[in-house]
């Protein structure tokens, strides 16, 4: 192992044994301790359930395609092997929403995506737009005409 990666490593090894300590429960007999490490498993469980949530509303939104659209585009992914890193990618973006409704607007995109409006990388940069933008001021987007806007 090279000296740059020891760094690396014992990061890596120090987060694996703060992780299983916390799941352990063994750190809750320490008062101070133990109110941190419920504080940690229960952030752990919200951001789990909003993340489900996310998921859901990003479906949800989805289901406007047809059956025949859906199998379609999933069998054009699969043939060209990348099934795995386009779910890790929506995964991740779905995510990286910091808002509950931003996945519906995503799926959206999606949407005219699998129905041949643009092509993937342009619903990547539309997803990654959508992600970085307030969800009230992707609202007014609606409301632009040419010209200047009020």
């Amino acid at each position: 192992m090279q000296r740059r990666n020891v760094p690396n490593a014992v990061a890596v090894i120090s987060d694996v044994g703060i992780d299983r300590a916390i799941t352990s429960g063994a750190l809750d007999g320490v008062p101070i301790i133990g109110a941190l490490t419920g504080l940690f498993r229960a952030g752990k469980e919200i951001s789990g359930h909003l993340f489900l949530r996310q998921v859901v509303r990003f479906l949800k939104g989805v289901e406007e395609l047809s059956r025949a659209e859906r199998n379609a585009y999933a069998d054009k992914v699969f043939a060209g092997g990348e099934a795995e890193r386009f779910g890790e990618a929506l995964l991740l973006l779905v995510q990286k929403s910091d808002e509950i409704d931003k996945p519906k607007l995503m799926a959206r995109a999606f949407v005219a995506h699998v129905r041949g409006q643009f092509d993937y990388p342009t619903f990547l940069r539309l997803s990654l737009l959508i992600n970085r933008c307030v969800f009230a001021d992707l609202h007014r987007l609606r409301e632009f005409r040419d010209g200047v806007q009020d």
